[in-house]
């Protein structure tokens, strides 16, 4: 997990919508800008406070979810594709095999999505998917998978982010946007069904 002391907080921004006003706190960790919008100055400004005083206490922040290292949920410390994968073995034997197919194909997505580094040059990204999608998030065929299907599960463990991923709200939208599109990056989002 990477984290930074480069913090910088700024006062709170007031927004008058014509429905609401949104009470925005906004910092920056090593030059990038977060924001955080609350309904009411209260909670915006004891959410600064909070920020504040891990400043002050020389608190390391996570540039991951932007917050100190004490406002840390546990998510941090369990890989995505871990928990995915365990997510597909507790799916399996109460689901039908074309649900299983949905969600290995949007547990595929969603993996390449949180991929920390770019797929490797050797590693053709057809062959990620197919690894992920086939092998990866497939019960019953992962034991099965040939060594370099093996070598490519092995890398997308190494190199998918933490569950801590999932409290940042930019991330959390690229991941919609990539479930949203087909592979030609056309519009055409699949259909997720829960068991």
């Amino acid at each position: 997990m990477e984290t930074t002391y480069n913090v910088k907080l700024w006062k709170t921004s007031v927004y008058n919508g014509t429905r609401k006003t949104t009470y925005t706190v906004r910092w920056e960790l090593d030059g990038k800008e977060w924001r955080q919008p609350f309904v009411t100055a209260a909670l915006a400004e004891s959410f600064r406070a909070e920020l504040v005083v891990a400043t002050r206490r020389g608190e390391a922040f996570s540039t991951a979810t932007s917050r100190p290292l004490s406002h840390q949920t546990g998510a941090d410390n369990t890989n995505w594709y871990a928990f995915a994968v365990t997510f597909a073995d507790a799916l399996w034997g109460r689901t039908s095999a074309n649900n299983r197919k949905v969600v290995a194909k949007t547990l595929m997505t969603v993996t390449v999505a949180l991929l920390r580094s770019p797929i490797p040059a050797h590693m053709a990204p057809v062959g990620v998917r197919t690894a992920l999608r086939e092998y990866g998030f497939n019960t019953k065929k992962r034991h099965q998978a040939p060594p370099e299907t093996l070598m490519i599960l092995k890398w997308v463990a190494r190199n998918t982010m933490s569950m801590a991923a999932w409290e940042d709200p930019a991330r959390v939208e690229s991941v919609i946007q990539a479930i949203s599109r087909k592979l030609d990056g056309n519009p055409g989002g699949r259909e997720f069904r829960q068991a």
